[in-house]
């Protein structure tokens, strides 16, 4: 997913796993770090392109 477009990574991660909040998050953001299997972050530049493997948790 790592240099695709947000919406783009967004749509392929839902049509595999419908099951999972996805979480766009924005360069500077803080985020909490709890552990959720129900969410994977997308971590994003502000080309909102993905900078980060998606990982879920």
């Amino acid at each position: 997913m790592v240099g695709k477009r947000v919406q783009v990574a967004k749509l392929a991660i839902k049509s595999e796993r419908p099951d999972l909040i996805v979480q766009v998050v924005p360069p500077d953001s803080a985020v909490t770090m709890e552990f959720r299997d129900d969410r994977v972050r997308l971590y994003a530049d502000y080309q909102a392109i993905v900078t980060k493997v998606p990982i879920i948790g």
